[in-house]
C-alpha cells in the first residue's frame, strides 16, 4: 500500500505554515511519528498531545528529550503528554545600509554560527538591495545567508533618512520586544536561551521599555548606571539613569515604546541625542546588562573595517570556508 509521511500529510491539508494543534493516539508509534516532523519543511504545531501510556521508559524520555531541543514544555496529564511550543515573543532585528553591504557577509557568517533562527526570528532591514541576488563569496566557494532570515527593504535615504528607515523595519516586526543591532556587530559568541527567556519574563514583569545588552566599555561616557537588586542568570541589572536613553548599541526594546519617541529625518547621531531626550520628558524604565557577546565597539570604523575586523574576520572566514567545504551547515 502507498503511504504518505507525516510531513506530507500536513502539506497536503494545507497547514505547512500554520499547524496550531497536533493529537495522535496511533497505537505506540506517536513517538516515532513526532520525531519525523521536519522544522525544515513543516511550521511545528504550537501543541502537541499524544498518549504515553504505555510507551517505556526509555523511549518516553529520548522523545521528551528531542521535544525540549525544539523548545517545547512537556507535562503528563493521565494517560497523555501534553507538549506547548514555548514561543519567546521577541525577535532580533540587524539595521543596515545598503552603502554598508561590505559588513554584510561577516554578519551572515557569525548568525549561523551563534543564533538559533528557530529560537528567535532574524530580521535583515536594509534599502534595496536583494540579499538573494548577492553572490557571497567565501574563500572561493559560493555562499548563501539563511533562508530563515527575513528581509524587510526600507527604502533608499541619504544618511538624514537613518530613523525613517529604523520606524520602517520596527513597524515590519510583529512581536512585542525586538533586540536592535547593527550590521557591524559581529557575533562573537552565542546568547545563552535561558537568558533572553529571563530578560523579557524580567520586562513583562516590570514594564521595563528596554534592556541594553552589552558591554559598558570606558568611551560610553554618557552612561549613567545604578546597580540594582535584579538579578538575572546570577548577574544583577543596572538601572539606566539617563540622560543617554537611546542608543544604537545592542539593546531589547519594547516595540511600541522605540515607536513612540521615533520621527522621520535624524541621522544615526541626532537620533540617539534627540531621542533620549524625548524620551526623558517622560516616565521610563530602562535598564542595563552587562555582558560582551559581539564585537564592540564593533567592525565598523568610519566606514571602513576596524583593527577588530582585521583579526577577526580572518577567523570567521576560515569558519566558514570549512564549514562549506564539507557541508556542515545544519541551519537551511
Amino acid at each position: 500500500m502507498k503511504s504518505l509521511s507525516i510531513n506530507d500529510l500536513i502539506i497536503k491539508c494545507g497547514l505547512k505554515d500554520d499547524l496550531k494543534w497536533l493529537h495522535l493516539d496511533v497505537e505506540d508509534i506517536e513517538d516515532e511519528l513526532i520525531m519525523s516532523l521536519d522544522d525544515k519543511i513543516v511550521k511545528l504545531p504550537e501543541i502537541i498531545i499524544y498518549e504515553s501510556l504505555n510507551m517505556d521508559i526509555n523511549r518516553k524520555n529520548k522523545l521528551i528529550k528531542w521535544l525540549e531541543s525544539k523548545q517545547y514544555l512537556c507535562v503528563e496529564s493521565g494517560w497523555n503528554t501534553i507538549a506547548i511550543l514555548n514561543k519567546i515573543d521577541i525577535s532580533l532585528l540587524v539595521h543596515t545600509c545598503d552603502n554598508y553591504e561590505k559588513f554584510w557577509a561577516g554578519m551572515f557568517y557569525t548568525l549561523d554560527f551563534y543564533w538559533d533562527y528557530d529560537f528567535i526570528s532574524v530580521y535583515f532591514a536594509n534599502e534595496e538591495k536583494l540579499i538573494t541576488d548577492i553572490k557571497f563569496n567565501c574563500k572561493g566557494l559560493e555562499y548563501k545567508p539563511s533562508k530563515k532570515i527575513k528581509q524587510i527593504l526600507t527604502g533608499r535615504t541619504d544618511r538624514n533618512g537613518f530613523s525613517t528607515r529604523f520606524i520602517k523595519a520596527i513597524e515590519k516586526i510583529p512581536t512585542k520586544y525586538v533586540i536592535y543591532i547593527q550590521e557591524d556587530m559581529w557575533l562573537r559568541r552565542s546568547l545563552d536561551k535561558n537568558l533572553l527567556t529571563e530578560l523579557v519574563k524580567f520586562m513583562d514583569e516590570n514594564n521595563a521599555d528596554s534592556v541594553r545588552i552589552h558591554a559598558k566599555l570606558f568611551y560610553y561616557d554618557t552612561y549613567n548606571l545604578e546597580l540594582t537588586d535584579y538579578v538575572i542568570c546570577g548577574q544583577k541589572l543596572f538601572k539606566t539613569k539617563g540622560p543617554s536613553f537611546l542608543s544604537h548599541n545592542a539593546t531589547i526594546w519594547r516595540r511600541d515604546y522605540i515607536l513612540k519617541y521615533q520621527v522621520d529625518g535624524e541621522d544615526p547621531w541626532i537620533n540617539e541625542e534627540n531621542g533620549s531626550n524625548r524620551m526623558s520628558v517622560d516616565n521610563n524604565n530602562h535598564y542595563h546588562y552587562n555582558i560582551h557577546w559581539y564585537c564592540q565597539p564593533g567592525i565598523s570604523d568610519n566606514g571602513d573595517f576596524s583593527q577588530e575586523a582585521v583579526v577577526y574576520s580572518h577567523i570567521i572566514d576560515e569558519m566558514k570556508n570549512i564549514e562549506l567545504k564539507f557541508n556542515l551547515n545544519k541551519t537551511d
